[in-house]
């Protein structure tokens, strides 16, 4: 399987900094190009890391046959852990916000993956405080996965895949 997600980890304290969807060597691409001097909140939290004598740790979560699924996962797994404890500048899925054009179809077995991811994230952007969450309530990156799961399965589908998991969706 040719497509990964992964994971860029500060060996500091074991966090998360970066995830990203790649193919072959994609994953050393972001040293190269702190060595060469690029500017960025990943590159400089890199560049930290090696100050303090360290090196990145580099973790491959989950393998892909098919680009779409990787970027999807991509997108689910940067809403798991919230896009604000990371340093990556976008959501993933391909560097594009919204979709632009018509997404690939999700399957509901396909969105039970990202239901738990998804369902997870939810609890963590509102630690755990609230039980209902309305639309107005979810960030914007948790809101582009919705709109592109209901777009392709249904509300119905969507809700009866995230109940389990604690959360009840609403319009």
């Amino acid at each position: 399987m040719p497509f990964y997600v992964y994971e860029l980890v500060d060996p500091r304290d074991q966090s998360v900094f970066y995830v990203g969807k790649g193919k072959g060597r994609r994953l050393l691409n972001h040293e190269e190009e702190a060595r060469r001097g690029v500017h960025s909140r990943k590159c400089d939290r890199i560049r930290q890391i090696w100050a303090s004598g360290h090196t990145v740790e580099r973790r491959i979560v989950r393998r892909f046959a098919l680009e779409a699924e990787a970027y999807d996962y991509e997108v689910a797994h940067i809403a798991a852990i919230g896009l604000r404890n990371l340093t990556n500048v976008l959501a993933g899925g391909g560097g594009i916000g919204p979709p632009q054009s018509a997404p690939p179809l999700w399957t509901v077995e396909k969105f039970r993956v990202t239901a738990k991811l998804l369902a997870r994230a939810l609890r963590f952007a509102h630690e755990g405080n609230r039980i209902l969450i309305a639309s107005h309530d979810v960030t914007d990156l948790l809101q582009v996965v919705l709109r592109k799961a209901v777009g392709c399965l249904g509300m119905e589908k969507v809700a009866a895949e995230l109940k389990p998991h604690g959360v009840l969706l609403t319009r």
